[in-house]
């Protein structure tokens, strides 16, 4: 280890991972309640703030009723997604791990809690109709809480009037006007990614010595710096998240079949751009579709869709 990394010892210390990462997520770019002055009136505004608070306090209540060993396993769950989400979404735009031409943004507070989404995945094509994923980065990799995600989502696109929606979104994608969208998007098409405890364990490593090193840089981490976002960028765990992808949108098209057109092209324009992008990281060499790490989460995506079919 270099002697001007002394201070990050123990690299598979979690907590300390933890610690860098959710520093470095505070500076990502959130949608803040000004953004949206002229879009909803202060009124409406006030009412949403109101609203999301009486949600906070009654998951606080919860929290509160936890057994002090309970609550230390809720704590570092929700350590642990918020550091997914934060590196998915870095990397994403960072590492191209969606490809070029995908954006990433954080949700707004309303929207992570009233509608419980954590990222929007835009992708920067020429389509009549905006082409954009909502993301659920998700550290368990138990079946169960797996099928219920998809289950879930599955429902939602097979009933138009709960399709999923959010309400405070600020594009990182101009429209032929150079103008940025702000206000609501409609009829997005929800997907699970994740990935098990050793591969996120392993991520978190290169990404929290990177962001660490990038704190304090200097000229002797350089080529150390070159190196990890060369590593982030080359990381088979995009090949994990792709293919979960992958498979949740055929499956939404097999379902769906013929029920519902406007869902059934949205799937169909999303999934011709996650083909495009696993075609293009094969022939660069970032990984081999068939040579994907053997992970648990996405075994069991795999089980979840088959079952559902």
């Amino acid at each position: 280890m270099m002697e001007n990394f002394e201070r990050f010892e123990a690299r598979d210390s979690n907590e300390k991972n933890y610690k860098i990462i959710l520093k470095y997520g505070k500076s990502l770019e959130t949608p803040k309640w000004k953004d949206f002055k002229g879009v909803y009136s202060s009124d409406e505004m006030r009412k949403d703030l109101t609203y999301i608070n009486s949600i906070i306090k009654k998951i606080e209540k919860q929290r509160d009723d936890l057994s002090p060993s309970e609550k230390e396993i809720d704590e570092e769950n929700r350590k642990r997604a918020m550091c997914l989400e934060i590196v998915l979404t870095d990397q994403i735009y960072d590492g191209n791990w969606f490809g070029e031409e995908a954006m990433t943004s954080k949700t707004h507070k309303y929207d992570d809690i009233a509608n419980g989404v954590d990222m929007i995945v835009e992708f920067d094509k020429e389509e009549p109709e905006r082409v954009a994923l909502t993301v659920d980065a998700s550290t368990a990799s138990d079946k169960h809480v797996i099928e219920k995600k998809i289950r879930r989502n599955m429902e939602k696109l097979k009933n138009r009037n709960c399709l999923q929606e959010i309400k405070y979104f600020k594009s990182q994608i101009s429209d032929a006007n150079g103008r940025y969208h702000k206000g609501s998007l409609r009829d997005l098409i929800p997907v699970v990614v994740g990935a098990n405890k050793g591969n996120i364990n392993k991520l978190f490593e290169i990404f929290s010595e990177l962001k660490f090193l990038e704190e304090n840089k200097n000229e002797t981490t350089k080529t150390r710096r070159g190196e990890l976002r060369r590593e982030l960028a080359e990381d088979s765990i995009q090949g994990i998240f792709l293919k979960e992808i992958k498979l949740q949108l055929e499956t939404y098209i097999r379902i769906i079949g013929g029920q519902d057109e406007k869902v059934l092209k949205k799937c169909g324009s999303l999934l011709k751009i996650i083909d495009e992008v696993i075609d293009e990281k094969e022939r660069d060499g970032i990984f081999n579709r068939e040579k994907i790490p053997q992970d648990q989460t996405l075994d069991n995506i795999k089980h979840v869709c088959k079952d559902l079919e």
